[in-house]
């Protein structure tokens, strides 16, 4: 999860930075979580993985 948090965490930040209090809350949650799932790991990738190791 850390990643994920992480992600998010910058996007929010930026979005603070850059729309200071009149920005568009809703878009930057949205950014945030939508950089929060970009950095997800493919999970039928990481399945094949462990297969392999196994």
């Amino acid at each position: 999860m850390e990643p994920v948090i992480e992600a998010s965490g910058r996007v929010l930040d930026s979005a603070r930075v850059q729309g200071g209090s009149g920005g568009d809350v809703l878009a930057g949650l949205r950014e945030a979580a939508v950089a929060g799932v970009a950095v997800l790991p493919d999970l039928a990738v990481t399945r094949g993985r462990l297969r392999l190791i196994a």
